[in-house]
């Protein structure tokens, strides 16, 4: 069975952080309902060779991010503070935050990086963007889960100055 570690960050010690350096003319906007296919198609993208990808097609992916939107991945979707970027038209990233009913705090649901754009700093900075909106909506910490074995995001949010905290 594979282990998910649960991950908890203060957002009050996230304020001592700075921004990442940005990698490219890179722009953020928030997501919105009518986003499912370009999510769809980039968690494809994103996952595909990972840890946490079993071969889904699109389809697949399409019920994901639509059941994310419904609420059934830990709570109702934050999609204010969640971001995508883009390099132009291109949807490069995406994180997606949800409120843990659960936990009745926020989740970092999704980080999604284009493959072609990972190692550029993109996760960096479209996740501290999301922190950045969390901490002013006036949450005080967020969780995110992670397989383990899953290096990249591991290092993405001990990076970031989250903890592991436990087994989910």
């Amino acid at each position: 069975m594979t282990k998910r570690y649960e991950y908890f960050l203060d957002l009050s010690v996230f304020e001592q952080i700075s921004p990442p350096m940005t990698v490219a003319p890179l722009q953020l906007r928030e997501v919105q309902p009518t986003d499912v296919n370009a999510l769809a198609d980039l968690m494809i993208e994103s996952y595909r060779g990972t840890i946490d990808y079993d071969g889904e097609g699109s389809e697949e992916a399409i019920n994901e991010i639509q059941a994310y939107l419904a609420g059934e991945r830990g709570g109702p979707p934050l999609l204010n503070e969640s971001r995508l970027v883009f390099a132009g038209p291109l949807l490069v990233g995406a994180c997606l935050a949800a409120e843990w009913y659960e936990r009745q705090l926020p989740l970092i649901a999704y980080v999604m990086i284009r493959a072609e754009w990972k190692n550029q700093g993109v996760s960096k900075q479209v996740l501290w963007e999301v922190l950045q909106a969390l901490r002013k909506q006036g949450h005080c910490e967020v969780r995110a889960v992670i397989t383990e074995g899953n290096t990249p995001s591991e290092r993405l949010f001990n990076h970031m100055g989250f903890q592991k905290i436990g087994i989910t």
